[in-house]
Order: structure tokens, then sequence, then C-alpha cells
């Protein structure tokens, strides 16, 4: 990846274009103070925000959104619904409702529920050290999955099982100091790899036992280092995800093979997770 820095002494240091190794630029329009006006992506795609004098994003539209997105802040800069008043505030800065799902927590401020609508739901359990330790979701009163998760003495997550409607799947996970190096399934593993010196993914190897040769797969992502595509040997794209404004996946456009399991391993559950940290990105 080539990143190219604005020469404008007054964005010093903000990238302006990113160019991936298949030579596709992705360019950035800033306003003055560095805040990114515009994206251009390679597929002829934009998104464009527009922000108030804090600093805070209050629209995002990017074609795909139906009227885009927008956005309300209290003081404390806590995301608010449209059908508040703008004097209301998120108590204990922690959000209680946003659009259809209601959330609880624990005296921690651990997230412990969450409900979308009123026929699906999801709990979520937390040992001593505040990390994740078992999940499940419900589905019209009924369970549809759950997972339990075991971490290493440096709060890297090395295992995970889950129960998704009958069927029993084990996973480990290893990692070369806060990059994971792989992932093993009964069966199969993938070995991920990455661009020098960086957390940003370049190649994931896939291998089932019975097949001679591994796959491989190859990342595109964006300026943060974000996943946006996914293609195979022969450069076809496999995966391609659109986001929201805070990193929600809008759409799937391509989903071929499963994408990262680096930086979201519970993908499933909708509750990103990188080492001991978490975020519900439709909550940002």
């Amino acid at each position: 990846m080539v990143e190219q820095p604005s020469a404008n002494p007054a964005l010093s240091g903000h990238l302006i274009a990113v160019t991936d190794a298949l030579n596709n630029t992705t360019t950035l329009e800033r306003k003055p103070d560095g805040e990114v006006l515009r994206i251009n992506h390679p597929d002829g795609t934009r998104e464009d925000f527009t922000y108030n004098e804090l600093g805070q994003i209050l629209t995002h539209t990017d074609g795909l959104i139906v009227d885009g997105e927008e956005f309300r802040y209290d003081a404390a800069a806590n995301r608010l619904n449209f059908n508040t008043s703008r004097f209301d505030h998120v108590k204990d800065n922690r959000l209680k409702q946003w659009r259809n799902h209601e959330y609880k927590y624990d005296a921690w401020g651990n997230l412990i529920e969450k409900a979308v609508g009123i026929v699906r739901w999801q709990t979520f359990t937390y040992d001593c050290e505040n990390r994740l330790v078992k999940t499940e979701t419900m589905a019209d009163t009924q369970v549809e999955s759950t997972s339990s998760y075991q971490y290493d003495s440096l709060g890297r997550r090395v295992g995970k099982q889950s129960e998704v409607k009958g069927q029993t799947d084990h996973k480990r996970f290893l990692w070369q100091g806060l990059r994971m190096l792989r992932e093993e399934s009964p069966g199969q593993s993938s070995l991920y790899l990455y661009e020098p010196g960086s957390y940003a993914p370049l190649a994931r190897v896939d291998q089932k036992e019975g097949e001679t040769e591994n796959k491989v797969y190859y990342y595109h992502t964006d300026q943060i280092g974000t996943p946006l595509e996914m293609t195979d040997a022969e450069g076809q794209i496999v995966w391609q995800a659109k986001y929201r404004a805070w990193g929600a996946v809008e759409k799937l456009v391509v989903n071929e093979v499963e994408e990262l399991r680096r930086v979201y391993p519970e993908v499933p559950n909708a509750k990103l997770q990188e080492l001991n940290k978490f975020m519900c990105p439709e909550r940002r």
C-alpha cells in the first residue's frame, strides 16, 4: 500500500490518497482542519460527510443508504435519537435506546443485554476482568445460538465454542504479538498476513484437510485498515462490504467467503472485538 500525505502545510501528516498493490487509488478530500469531507473509492462510489463546530459527524451519505445518515449529540457527545429533545442527555454516558435497539448494562458499564424490536435479543456475560465469556442469542423466545470464549494472560482471545441451531463449532486463535496469526477449527485453518509494520490485513491462506492446494485471498482496505474487499488468486472479488459512518456493515455486495476473523471474530453476534475491547457499531 502506498500512502500519499498532503502537500498542504495546514494538512501536514493527513493522508489524501492511498494506492493498493493493484494500483487502485482511494482519494480523500479534507477541510482545512483535516476532517474528511469526501472519500472517492476506486469503483467510482463516494462518501460525503458534514460536521458541526465541534468536529462531530452530522451527516453521512454514500448513495446506498436512503437519505443518508444524520446524527445528533448531547453535551457529552453521546448520540441521541431524533425524537428526543436537544436538551436531553444520555445518563451515565450509557446509551439505553437507539432506533429499534434497547441496551442494558452492568455496574461496570459492560453491555449485558441487547434487544432488537420485540422478537430478538442477546445477552452477554463477562468475567472479573470485564472480558466477554459467553453470549446467547434468542429469536422468537427460542435459543438461536450460544458461544463461550477463552483468553490468555495478555487478554487475547484464544478459544471459542459455539452452538448454532444444534451445530457445534470450535475455534482456536494463535497470536503474534497483538496480531492474530492463525485461526484453527476441526479440519481447516486460516493463516493471516499483514502489511509490514501494520495491523492492516494483507492476505489470508486457507487450508482444508484432504485438499492438496491452499486457497489464498487478498484484502483490500481503506486508509485505516478496514477491509473493503477480498479477492482470490485470479483477482475475482469474493467478499465486498459497504459500511455505515461508524463501522456497521450496511450491505454485503459479495459474500462468497467468510471475511476477516482477526478484528471481527464475533461478527455473527454483531459485537465486534479486538483483543479485550468491544464495540457495537450501531451504537457509535
